[in-house]
């Protein structure tokens, strides 16, 4: 399998496909979630992690000003394949993918991942759907390739 259709296999997946564990690491860079992969357990992914105090006139949109960036990782045996930064909104309650900042857009796949990430967190549980935050946001979806591998 190449890295190339791990990520494909990651981007079409349900967050049905996943098998979530809450981590609790008293590392301050540790991770807050972990899911393993059901339907190939090789490849799992871990988030919340590297947490920045992060900034933008779009992030005082929400209720919860607060927000950081995090990053998710992508495993493959056990091995770090691909690592991508995303940013924690509203206190926590939603995860938004990082835009471009010069003019708010992120590519569809980008979009697909961060949205996994924020409905396998139970986001969706807490507070607004992602779509609502995507919108409140302003970001732009574009067809751009992503990743860029």
């Amino acid at each position: 399998m190449t890295l190339k259709e791990m990520l494909r296999l990651v981007l079409d997946s349900d967050v049905t496909d996943w098998h979530v564990l809450a981590v609790h690491s008293d590392n301050e860079n540790g991770h807050d979630y972990r899911a393993v992969f059901k339907k190939e357990p090789s490849i799992s992914l871990m988030w919340g992690a590297g947490r920045a105090e992060f900034g933008e006139d779009w992030t005082n949109e929400f209720v919860g000003k607060e927000a950081a960036t995090e990053r998710a990782e992508v495993f493959f045996n056990g091995s770090l394949v691909f690592r991508e930064t995303y940013v924690s909104v509203d206190a926590s309650k939603g995860i938004l993918p990082m835009p471009r900042m010069s003019d708010r857009s992120a590519p569809a796949q980008r979009l697909r991942f961060a949205c996994l990430l924020h409905s396998l967190s139970d986001k969706n549980a807490v507070g607004w759907n992602f779509g609502r935050y995507v919108q409140l946001a302003g970001i732009r979806e574009t067809d751009e390739p992503w990743p860029q591998l």
